[in-house]
């Protein structure tokens, strides 16, 4: 009788808890469909409301404390961040588009309560994801060794994406000349003074490569000299990154895969033919990124003379090649230092001290360079350029009639007419503001105390108008309900693609030419400029969860090969002029797979 009674007790409890689950599968899909923005329909809805049923009857509840713990914290912090993102409403026209088009809506009570249903439902799908991650390791052989060992496949490989590419540059040759491209070009040819509002050293590069070639043939021949040049470092680079992957166990299908990933894709190779920094920068990001995996890895056996120099040459292409490099080596000094605070007794102690030592005096130089010699030699850019946030939240306080003091209201004036902040002011970028005709950069220039006094007056007395002005002008690093961005295909003609043919253009001497045309006639439908790439924020958010799991799994030191990308998407958050442009991140779209590889490696840890 009695066990008659606990069966039905037992049948109770599991009907119970199937209602319940249905439930919550149903509200659930509901709202998490709503918030993450995917259009509502009745199939959707019931799909994802099925996937969630059946994840939440098959996931078993955690039952590691500690793994729990920072699950429920990568929830709620994603969570918070598709509420945030919910009430972001745009035009999509991020440019130009006025207060009225990229705003932010009110928060209700709904907000509230959908908080809990989105984190429930967020620890769910993570719950999952963890343990898929986990499957996989679990059929993957991965090794210790550190670096590659057969150069002649490392070379092969970077010669095949090399080859891939270089029908972009003869159809867009000499290679893909921008609106700042043309700036470095004026300076590297002389018809404008030098600054450091492009950096210097990669000015200096330009203009070598220009010299070079008006020395053999025309200046047109230079600018293809240096997108050669950039081509064969980026190949070189990513070439690397696939053997060191092959190196480390992953399946010779999957670099096959990365190849195909990195050569077929317009979106890289437009890259590697755009005069920009930022893919030199960003592939220098990916190998010091390995680099410092295999230090981490090897602990410590690589800190020798070859790790030294290949750290120093890594910390000066980043710091000066693009000017935000010194805030990333910073931030991964700052990771060294707390590594070594905590790990005070680990194994890797001694030598993180003498890694921590070997940046910090790095960092010092460059900063005594790119600081007061610069200064000095009057080579610095404007300060604007590093204010663009900042700047765009004091200008939606004045937009917005916030609350000013008499201080304020002097110093917002100084910097451009009262009255010409509401036409001027731009919620997701900060260009239309400081580029405008009657904006006093000379200023702020000599005012950047004031700047910073009235910043910080601005703030106190209207925190929800600078939070808001963030938000507008920084979504699309992290708002990864914006799933419009997945498939944004202007990276390219975000750089003015025009200003060549621009009077500013024709003046540097350069004509481009489609090479292929005479071969193909529809070379540039074949080899398009426009190609779409998952979102920064969904990366982002792969990051941090990379993050989790290092925190999950207790291997503290593995913070320090993620410190580069955090480094990045914290300059981004802080300092980015533009609410959401791909070349900024492109460090993070090449290191995309040793993101899923350290999340592999990781889970693969214990069971080695």
């Amino acid at each position: 009788m009695k066990k008659k009674q606990k069966t039905h007790s037992l049948l109770y409890q599991r009907k119970k808890w199937i209602i319940f689950g249905l439930l919550f599968s149903c509200f659930g899909s509901r709202y998490f469909l709503e918030y993450m923005r995917i259009p509502f329909y009745g199939f959707t809805w019931i799909l994802f409301g099925c996937m969630l049923f059946y994840l939440f009857v098959h996931i078993k509840p955690c039952q590691d404390m500690q793994k729990r713990n920072w699950l429920i914290f990568y929830s709620v912090v994603f969570s918070a961040g598709m509420i945030a993102g919910y009430h972001i409403k745009t035009s999509f026209n991020l440019y130009n588009g006025t207060r009225l088009e990229n705003h932010i809506t009110e928060y209700s009570f709904k907000d509230l309560w959908v908080f809990f249903i989105l984190i429930l439902v967020s620890l769910l799908i993570f719950q999952a994801l963890t343990q898929l991650f986990g499957s996989c390791a679990s059929q993957i052989q991965l090794t210790i060794q550190t670096g590659i060992f057969n150069k002649k496949k490392w070379i092969l490989v970077s010669g095949i994406l090399l080859l891939l590419w270089i029908p972009y540059l003869l159809t867009y040759y000499p290679g893909i000349i921008l609106g700042d491209s043309i700036g470095s070009i004026h300076q590297a040819i002389g018809t404008a003074s030098w600054n450091n509002h492009h950096p210097l050293l990669y000015t200096f590069f330009i203009s070598i490569c220009l010299n070079i070639g008006t020395f053999i043939k025309d200046v047109t021949f230079g600018c293809c000299i240096y997108t050669v040049i950039q081509m064969v470092y980026i190949a070189l680079c990513l070439g690397y990154f696939i053997c060191w992957l092959w190196n480390k166990g992953m399946p010779i299908k999957a670099g096959w895969v990365m190849v195909a990933f990195y050569g077929l894709s317009p979106f890289f190779a437009c890259n590697s033919i755009a005069m920009w920094k930022d893919p030199i920068f960003s592939a220098t990001i990916c190998v010091w990124t390995l680099v410092i995996f295999d230090f981490v890895l090897s602990e410590g056996a690589v800190f020798n003379r070859n790790f030294l120099i290949k750290n120093l040459w890594m910390i000066f292409a980043v710091c000066f090649v693009r000017n935000n490099g010194i805030y990333i080596v910073c931030f991964l000094e700052l990771s060294l230092l707390l590594t070594v605070f905590i790990k005070r007794k680990g194994s890797l102690f001694p030598k993180l001290k003498k890694v921590a030592a070997n940046m910090g005096i790095i960092v010092f130089t460059i900063y005594i360079i790119t600081g007061p010699i610069y200064q000095n030699l009057n080579l610095n850019g404007e300060p604007v350029e590093s204010l663009g946030i900042f700047l765009n939240q004091m200008a939606s306080v004045v937009s917005y009639n916030g609350n000013m003091s008499d201080f304020d209201r002097e110093f917002m004036e100084h910097l451009l007419p009262l009255d010409r902040y509401e036409d001027t002011y731009r919620p997701c970028v900060v260009d239309l503001l400081k580029w405008d005709d009657e904006f006093s950069q000379d200023y702020l220039n000599t005012h950047i105390d004031d700047f910073w006094k009235t910043y910080f007056s601005m703030l106190v007395k209207n925190p929800r108008l600078y939070i808001e002005a963030w938000e507008l002008n920084t979504f699309g690093y992290w708002a990864v309900n914006y799933w419009e961005l997945n498939f944004d295909r202007e990276n390219i003609k975000k750089g003015n693609l025009g200003d060549i043919k621009s009077s500013w253009g024709t003046s540097t001497g350069i004509v481009p030419d489609n090479l292929l045309d005479t071969v193909i006639k529809n070379s540039e439908d074949i080899f398009p400029l426009n190609d779409a790439s998952v979102a920064l924020a969904v990366i982002s958010w792969l990051i941090l969860f990379c993050y989790i799991i290092v925190f999950i799994k207790g291997n503290l030191y593995m913070n320090l090969a993620l410190a580069p990308s955090a480094g990045l998407i914290l300059t981004l958050l802080i300092g980015t002029p533009y609410a959401y442009w791909q070349r900024y991140g492109l460090a993070m779209y090449y290191l995309i797979p040793f993101y899923i590889f350290i999340i592999i490696f990781l889970m693969r840890e214990d069971k080695n």
